[in-house]
């Protein structure tokens, strides 16, 4: 009999645990439902293809709304309205609200920057904020979505019209790749702070933007780096020696269309065994010398040295060693037979 119920007891315990979870999940979805419909009111104020049509206050679940992908739990994982021409004021707080958001898809839309920072619940891995109208400049730290967002690995803000930072971005240990490119930031201060406070970025572009003068940084702090693109700035002086020199994860490579100059020969590529792309053209280097230590990039598959009025030939020697070259730019320099 005792036995009997004691099996009563646990099944019963079960029974209410079940229940206790069903509530609990149901709760939480229908706060995904709250904060879905926060943003839809406060951050969207046209709708023009109608893809939010069927987003309602009535509804128990957004699982099946457009742009909504659920965990087995039934708690928003995903959300992508990318090219939905979604035209407003974004207001993060309403979206990071929702603890199980890992993605964020917004770009290709025409939001403004209403309220960039985000709820201590963040747990977004991925913002793509890619192609919209963002034409202010990064709130400062602890007031943007890098402060709160401490998982987040891939940030994508390019094709914006950002001008630059109202301070330092605060790179948390879990940022992998950052995408800065084409937009209007001018603020060198915040590219020597991003070489050189990089934590584990593996992938930095702030190509096409309006970044000038010198480089503070004499070399990369950033040993994880595979891609840096720094192309199509206004960035002047002597690339500093030794700026790649300890970069043995760097694939990739771009300075090209700036204005630098000094000695070509001075850069140390010794420890660039891994590089695959490198591209220096459009800028103003001198070459009395090519680098001897090129020869250890035995990797490289495109070289693009185009638009630099250089004049003496590359030593074969180096060619030679350059057994992967399958790209190989030269045009527009002073070369003779």
């Amino acid at each position: 009999m005792k036995r009997l119920w004691r099996v009563q007891v646990l099944q019963h315990g079960i029974f209410t645990l079940f229940l206790l979870l069903l509530v609990l999940t149901w709760t939480q979805a229908n706060d995904d439902v709250l904060m879905l419909m926060a943003f839809k009111k406060f951050s969207v104020t046209s709708d023009r293809h109608a893809v939010l049509v069927n987003w309602t206050d009535t509804s128990s679940s957004p699982c099946s709304w457009h742009g909504v992908t659920c965990s087995p739990d039934g708690r928003v994982s995903t959300l992508d309205l990318s090219y939905a021409g979604l035209v407003g004021s974004l207001h993060l707080p309403n979206l990071t609200a929702m603890s199980a958001l890992r993605g964020l898809y917004l770009q290709g839309n025409s939001f403004s920057a209403g309220d960039l920072s985000a709820s201590s619940s963040c747990m977004l891995e991925t913002l793509d904020l890619s192609s919209n109208n963002f034409s202010d400049a990064f709130p400062g730290q602890g007031q943007s979505f890098f402060s709160s967002c401490d998982r987040l690995a891939y940030v994508n803000m390019s094709r914006n019209s950002i001008p630059g930072a109202g301070g330092r971005i605060p790179f948390g240990l879990s940022l992998l790749q950052l995408d800065l490119s084409r937009n209007k930031i001018s603020d060198s201060a915040l590219l020597a702070y991003s070489l050189s406070s990089c934590q584990n970025l593996n992938l930095l572009n702030f190509s096409d933007n309006k970044l000038g003068g010198k480089l503070s940084v004499t070399s990369i702090s950033c040993k994880n780096f595979s891609i840096l693109d720094l192309s199509y700035n206004l960035l002047s002086g002597e690339i500093p020696p030794s700026f790649v020199a300890d970069s043995l994860n760097l694939k990739h490579l771009d300075l090209s269309f700036n204005n630098f100059s000094g000695e070509f020969s001075f850069l140390n590529f010794r420890c660039c065994r891994n590089l695959t792309v490198l591209k220096l053209s459009g800028n103003n280097l001198s070459d009395t010398q090519f680098p001897t230590s090129l020869a250890s990039c035995t990797l490289l598959e495109v070289f693009d040295l185009s638009h630099m009025g250089l004049k003496n030939n590359i030593p074969g020697s180096l060619l030679g060693n350059l057994k992967n070259l399958r790209h190989l730019s030269l045009s527009h320099n002073q070369f003779t037979a």
